[in-house]
């Protein structure tokens, strides 16, 4: 695949799997972290440690809100 521009070391505290998304939850730099991820075709890691990258123009970082989990 093509080499992403932002890189975040992270250990996978849980995955769920609900509808047409996956949803990661992480542990970076002492905070978690919750990536929604739709089911294409590839595998979700479930558990141990990960390297996340993404490209920065995709990225979406959603504020806290009343729907917050937080």
């Amino acid at each position: 695949g093509q080499a992403e521009e932002n890189h975040l070391a992270a250990r996978v505290v849980r995955r769920d799997m609900e509808g047409a998304l996956s949803t990661l939850v992480v542990e970076t730099c002492g905070s978690e972290m919750k990536l929604h991820l739709p089911h294409d075709g590839r595998e979700t890691v479930s558990s141990g440690e990960v390297a996340l990258g993404f490209a920065a123009t995709e990225a979406v970082i959603l504020p806290k809100g009343e729907m917050s989990d937080d």
